[in-house]
């Protein structure tokens, strides 16, 4: 109890420090990964003899305790989900459900190894019923290794019990395109691309599962269907991009997809040297790719003009420069609030009002286009 007190209390401490910032910057990441190396020492406690009794003034039942803690795992709340487990181990140590948990957040701290008897444990008990998430992390743990023999079985168990969606994501989807990359793996081509295509018809709005989709039939030489697979993710993560430029991860599968268009082209190119609308149709993509690593550069820019901004909010120049960098990625808006506030401060910043005219003016003349 003691032990897990103090990992409460070294994450505490850290994310206080952290408060600090306003946006996610590289500097956090050490004090998470150090919250959860605290936390992971507190999961190996030994759980007292007394494990049985419950806490005077329980409500909630050590089963809805398991539940709300994966939920708050999934939702990325690692050290909630870790003062939960220790909770209920102390309350109910042999419940079965409390091996998947454990598995998770041994999956979650980089464990995977000794998460797998854990969630094989659970996985073999009478009381899993049809719960996907322990047969779906196994399956992602052997794939890890490259074990993908070993992956097929609980990945298939995973996708048979897994609900079409769970938490606005496409779960037996993002399930089913694992099995396929294992399939893939295993030269069962056939029954991969099958799976792959039921995955890309459970979700077809998620730029992820058609980019995989596209790169298995690349391999096979179908180009045609895989740049179909291309173009559909790359208008899927324009439109993403339009409700949030920001997001590092969308813009990665921006440039991922022009990647898979380029990768198709050059083998075009190599097995039709005379085609000249294949050379057109590459370069077109490769400056498009140019352009997508350049947002992924504008976003990294943007993530140190805001440690400048938290470390000094009325460093000016600062608001300025990140203000024009979110205009340059599509984040019009957010740029004039960011400016409003600085004009607001310093009525004579000559350069915000100037970059305010500038984004104001452009949003004008492409209203009236």
């Amino acid at each position: 109890m003691q032990s897990s007190l103090f990992a409460l209390n070294i994450c505490s401490i850290l994310r206080c420090a952290a408060s600090k910032s306003r946006s996610m910057s590289s500097r956090e990441k050490p004090i998470r990964w150090a919250c959860r190396v605290a936390l992971l020492a507190a999961l190996w406690i030994p759980a007292p003899s007394h494990a049985q009794v419950t806490d005077p003034g329980q409500v909630v039942t050590p089963e809805q305790m398991v539940d709300d803690a994966i939920k708050k795992l999934e939702s990325g709340n690692v050290e909630e989900a870790g003062q939960m487990f220790n909770r209920v181990r102390r309350m109910k140590p042999d419940m079965p459900r409390l091996n998947l948990l454990h598995g998770l957040l041994l999956i979650e701290m980089n464990q995977p190894l000794e998460a797998l008897p854990k969630l094989e444990a659970f996985n073999s008990s009478k009381d899993v019923g049809n719960e996907y998430r322990g047969f779906n992390a196994v399956g992602r743990v052997y794939i890890m290794s490259r074990m993908h023999r070993q992956a097929i079985r609980p990945l298939e168990r995973a996708k048979d019990y897994a609900p079409a969606e769970e938490n606005g994501k496409p779960v037996k989807a993002e399930i089913a395109i694992e099995l396929a990359s294992a399939l893939f793996a295993l030269d069962r081509t056939k029954d991969a691309l099958k799976v792959a295509d039921e995955a890309a018809a459970l979700a077809p709005n998620d730029p992820g599962i058609q980019l995989k989709l596209g790169t298995m039939y690349k391999a096979t030489q179908d180009y045609p269907t895989a740049l179909k697979a291309a173009d559909k993710a790359t208008a899927l993560v324009t439109g993403l991009l339009r409700t949030d430029p920001f997001k590092p991860e969308v813009n990665v599968q921006l440039r991922e997809s022009y990647d898979l268009k380029i990768d198709v082209y050059q083998a075009q190119r190599a097995a039709n040297p005379d085609d000249a609308n294949i050379f057109q149709l590459l370069s077109q993509s490769m400056r498009e790719q140019a352009n997508a690593e350049r947002r992924i550069k504008l976003l990294t820019a943007r993530e140190y003009g805001l440690e400048a901004i938290n470390k000094d909010p009325r460093h000016f120049s600062a608001q300025v420069f990140v203000a024009r960098l979110e205009w340059e990625l599509g984040g019009a808006q957010d740029a004039l609030d960011r400016l409003k506030k600085v004009l607001e401060e310093d009525a004579s910043n000559a350069d915000a009002a100037t970059l305010r005219e500038t984004i104001q003016n452009s949003l004008r003349a492409g209203a009236s286009e």
